[in-house]
């Protein structure tokens, strides 16, 4: 009966887990896709503008170390 409890607990931490990385994962990334417009926009040097939509490709790696 313990260990059910307590793979119950760590299950709840898990997703609780998984619903924040998604949600920041989400959220940088609109952030982030939106300075990529604005710098297209305002038509930034080339390299400029590739390295923030390599940066827009790299959001959920980004997230897990921020979440680390």
């Amino acid at each position: 009966n313990f260990i059910n409890k307590e793979s119950s607990v760590i299950e709840k931490k898990d997703v609780k887990n998984l619903r924040l990385y998604f949600i920041l994962s989400y959220v940088i990334f609109w952030i982030l896709l939106a300075f990529t417009g604005l710098i297209i926009s305002l038509e930034a040097p080339l390299l400029l503008q590739n390295i923030m939509k390599n940066i827009c490709a790299w959001t959920p790696t980004l997230v897990i170390l921020i979440l680390r």
